[in-house]
């Protein structure tokens, strides 16, 4: 039969980085902008903090989608699905299938370069230690914290997130200034896949293009940051049954702390860390991951930067 697979975007993207250079073949993808990115809605914003929008609220909106897109396609309600996230999709990806209400509907998840919830009851202040104090605390209000600190640098960074798209063509839609910065520098990882990556244009396309124009609004991205970053989260990891194939590069932004805690918090997870992938060069691996996925397997093999330009675009 053909599998279901819900994808879920990073912070301050969209849809389109789930876009596939052919069409699966028995595979139906839903793709979808979630609340405050694209064409959906804004969720609510008060101060931009994590308790604007938790993640019980979006999982229960998830939901919702997903019941209205079985009824319009007439999928049988007893069918499970899978779910695919990429960064903050990943720990949306986590939270649904620890969701009481729904995580027996779903069969597979696979997390892909996503933060963890780094303020689970069972972590000890030593196993938090990798994850830069100033993102971890800035839900924090307690003296000396560094949670002010961190809420103003997270101010600063949804500033930058904001890419507002004119109609006006006589101007610098600062595309390739990103590409330079980001893809080739900040995103991690290193030129051995960015080499191989980059040098695909439908991939930078890709990218790029769901870069901009970037959330709705600044409270948007400090919402979604700090409630992946730095606040509890609404369901506990440690209550996932499914399979849960977890990736993440070794050296890219996520920090690969991240992913080991996710395996240590999911029992029989199984974790790939590829070298050389950053960020959003990874995500040339997003077909061969839904592919193995709707097996309930985890990628088998090299990564495709190993492989050459020619065996990536496959």
């Amino acid at each position: 039969g053909v599998a279901v697979v819900l994808c879920l975007h990073s912070c301050g993207l969209h849809k389109y980085m789930w876009l596939q250079r052919e069409p699966f073949k028995d595979i139906f993808q839903i793709c979808v902008d979630r609340m405050g990115h694209g064409g959906s809605s804004d969720p609510p914003c008060h101060n931009g903090g994590a308790s604007d929008y938790t993640f019980a609220d979006l999982v229960a909106e998830l939901v919702e989608l997903m019941d209205e897109v079985y009824k319009e396609w007439n999928i049988p309600p007893e069918k499970k699905f899978f779910v695919i996230g990429h960064s903050q999709g990943a720990c949306c990806t986590i939270e649904m299938a620890a969701c009481p209400e729904v995580r027996d509907r779903i069969e597979a998840i696979a997390p892909v370069s996503g933060p963890c919830d780094i303020w689970n009851p069972s972590l000890t202040k030593q196993e938090r230690k990798f994850f830069p104090s100033v993102i971890r605390n800035c839900e924090s209000n307690a003296c000396c914290s560094g949670g002010s600190l961190g809420r103003f640098m997270m101010r600063l960074g949804a500033k930058s997130m904001l890419r507002p798209v004119r109609a006006d063509k006589a101007w610098d839609d600062g595309m390739a200034a990103h590409f330079k910065s980001y893809c080739r520098s900040q995103e991690g990882g290193d030129q051995r896949a960015w080499d191989v990556v980059y040098a695909d244009p439908f991939m930078v396309t890709q990218i790029i293009d769901a870069h901009f124009p970037g959330p709705h609004n600044a409270k948007v991205w400090t919402t979604d940051m700090r409630r992946g970053n730095a606040a509890p989260w609404s369901y506990d990891p440690r209550e996932i049954t499914v399979p849960c194939f977890i990736y993440n590069g070794t050296k890219e932004e996520t920090p690969f702390g991240c992913a080991e805690v996710n395996h240590k918090l999911i029992e029989d997870s199984q974790l790939i860390g590829w070298d050389a992938y950053g960020h959003c060069s990874i995500m040339i691996e997003h077909r061969r991951i839904i592919q193995a996925l709707v097996k309930k397997q985890k990628v088998e093999g090299p990564p495709l930067w190993e492989k050459g330009q020619e065996a990536a675009k496959l």
